[in-house]
């Protein structure tokens, strides 16, 4: 097994302060601005987490997450967790809906509000997971930048045959490397978080596998309608939520 571990390749950045470097935080910054001037858009993503257990072994689980924005206020989450397990959420400016089509179980609360204030509410208030939620935020710019003590710009790498600025920032609970496509659509091709504090100091990723910036959306895709068979529960607080997202 040996032969099949490579060696990392060291790379020269400067020790981590309290700074963020010129070139970072400009590209940082053409990135939260474009995709938060977008009125709708959607990608797809390949994510992974780990769970580290007591005896320190580390095991992967993960999700293909298909995310549709419209703004001001409208969202639809569709994911399917490596296991076959499917959840659904739809956020339509008046309620949140989340249904798992294996349980065929559903909730429904009434929300209303910009997206980013419910999904706030999803996350902070009902305890709900949802990676990556800071994309949809109508002030990305700020959410992304305002806790970040340390970012700097390692070079140029290709994702996905996609040429992209790579980026380290770090503050005092996690440690990100992003990927961010350079050109006319600045849009994060991958992201590995890392989380400090945490025992084992687990990891989360996400690669994006397809942006769309003109998705066909309609109200259809907005609202939802529980099967006739699905059983209506309430939501209830979590006791755990393992970091990246775990469901």
């Amino acid at each position: 097994m040996a032969g099949l571990v490579s060696h990392p390749v060291n790379a020269e950045i400067p020790e981590p302060g309290p700074d963020v470097g010129e070139q970072t935080r400009a590209t940082l910054m053409n990135f939260t601005k474009f995709l938060s001037s977008q009125k709708s858009f959607s990608y797809t993503a390949e994510m992974g987490y780990e769970a580290v257990q007591n005896s320190g072994l580390r095991i992967e689980f993960g999700a293909t997450r298909k995310v549709t924005v419209q703004r001001p206020n409208r969202a639809r989450i569709e994911a399917q967790r490596r296991d076959g397990g499917k959840r659904l959420v739809i956020i339509d400016g008046k309620e949140i809906s989340v249904f798992d089509e294996n349980e065929n179980v559903y909730a429904i609360v009434p929300r209303e509000g910009t997206l980013s204030e419910i999904i706030d509410y999803y996350v902070d208030e009902l305890e709900m997971p949802l990676p990556l939620a800071e994309l949809a935020s109508d002030d990305l710019s700020e959410v992304l930048t305002e806790n970040i003590s340390f970012g700097h710009t390692i070079g140029e790498s290709t994702i996905s045959g996609i040429l992209c600025d790579n980026l380290v920032l770090q503050n005092d609970e996690v440690d990100i490397q992003l990927w961010i496509a350079k050109g006319k659509k600045p849009l994060p091709r991958r992201v590995v978080i890392t989380y400090k504090n945490e025992p084992g100091e687990p990891q989360f990723w996400a690669t994006f596998v397809k942006w769309d910036l003109s998705p066909d959306v309609d109200d259809k895709q907005f609202t939802f309608k529980p099967p006739a068979d699905a059983n209506r529960i309430t939501f209830a607080p979590r006791l755990a939520v393992i970091p990246g997202g775990a469901e």
